[in-house]
């Protein structure tokens, strides 16, 4: 069976990229915004690690549930890959 993204759910915004447009305190909520298909949402958004990200920074979105954004500065993850 094929699977689609519409059809992943919370799992269909993982490796998304957004910006982060209120600041992420640590262990609190800030906000994103993030390119959809025919629109740029903006929804709340808590860091993965419980860490501060600035306003300003590029995320990655691990999931969406509940209305929030888990995400991950974009900074980390790229220091894993390469």
């Amino acid at each position: 069976m094929i699977y689609h993204p519409e059809h992943w759910g919370r799992l269909s915004y993982l490796g998304r990229v957004g910006v982060v447009t209120v600041a992420i305190p640590a262990g609190g909520e800030g906000m994103i915004r993030y390119e959809d298909v025919d629109s740029t949402p903006v929804v709340r958004a808590r860091d993965i690690g419980s860490g501060a990200i600035a306003a300003g920074q590029e995320i990655c979105i691990e999931r969406i549930e509940e209305g929030v954004a888990h995400v991950e500065l974009r900074a980390l993850i790229e220091e894993r890959l390469f």
